[in-house]
């Protein structure tokens, strides 16, 4: 079986074919973003072939590809289920692993309406059904992104520089890295300003949003490795995610 030969690679196999994974996913995403947002930024009518496409790259990225990151751990690590979560930093349960999403989910629907309330406004992020991928992306994206980008990513990164289960603060290399990468797999979403989120990929901010996305990723890829802790990482990329969109619709 592929998993079960996966499990048994080296260190550093074990990263080169996570990394490819990941890059995988950036050319399909950006090339696939560029390519639709042509049709978008020009006004043109979009051909039903591209409907399609746009179609099939949400349900990929949406929804098939979070189970992936969410599956990741166990297949790669050869652990009980939770000596994995204990390996890649993730203080709690498997309950707890598989309930996180969805408490961050509905605190996020919870503080639409909270705002919705106070500002008398229709969150726009909550009933436009055309922008329900963008509230899966925002609630659901940092826990996703930082079991692949952190507790994956740097934790094979480790292994394979500096041995099996060694936490080191300063591992510069894997945080490089990881952040690389990280920022390379946002450049769909990169902004002209902080606020500015529903601005898709353009060549002329691909810069700033690498900047922007490459320094997040460094930040929380130090607080992983300085507290051993993932959930604060998530805790973080949801504030991030949330102070985004909450400012840029409600003010």
């Amino acid at each position: 079986m592929f998993f079960e030969k996966a499990r048994n690679l080296s260190g550093k196999q074990k990263l080169l074919l996570v990394s490819a994974f990941a890059v995988f996913n950036i050319i399909f995403y950006v090339s696939g973003g560029y390519y639709i947002n042509t049709f978008i930024a020009n006004s043109l009518p979009m051909p039903t072939g591209i409907r399609i496409a746009g179609f099939i790259i949400a349900i990929y990225f949406i929804g098939f590809l979070p189970i992936i990151f969410l599956l990741l751990p166990f297949l790669l690590f050869k652990r009980k289920p939770k000596e994995v979560l204990s390996y890649i930093g993730f203080k709690g349960g498997l309950w707890s692993y598989v309930a996180l999403p969805f408490i961050l989910f509905g605190i996020y629907i919870l503080l639409n309406l909270v705002f919705q309330k106070i500002f008398h406004l229709v969150p726009i992020l909550f009933f436009k059904p055309y922008y329900f991928p963008t509230i899966i992306a925002i609630s659901l994206g940092p826990f996703f992104e930082e079991i692949f980008f952190r507790g994956v990513l740097i934790r094979l990164g480790l292994d394979a520089f500096y041995g099996k289960g060694v936490w080191k603060i300063n591992a510069w290399p894997v945080l490089l890295m990881s952040s690389v990468l990280f920022a390379l797999f946002h450049l769909p979403a990169a902004p002209n300003s902080i606020t500015d989120i529903f601005n898709f990929f353009s060549p002329s901010n691909i810069l700033h949003g690498f900047r922007m996305f490459f320094s997040i990723g460094l930040v929380l890829g130090y607080i992983y490795l300085r507290f051993k802790n993932i959930k604060y990482s998530i805790f973080i990329h949801y504030l991030i995610n949330l102070g985004m969109t909450l400012t840029a619709v409600y003010f």
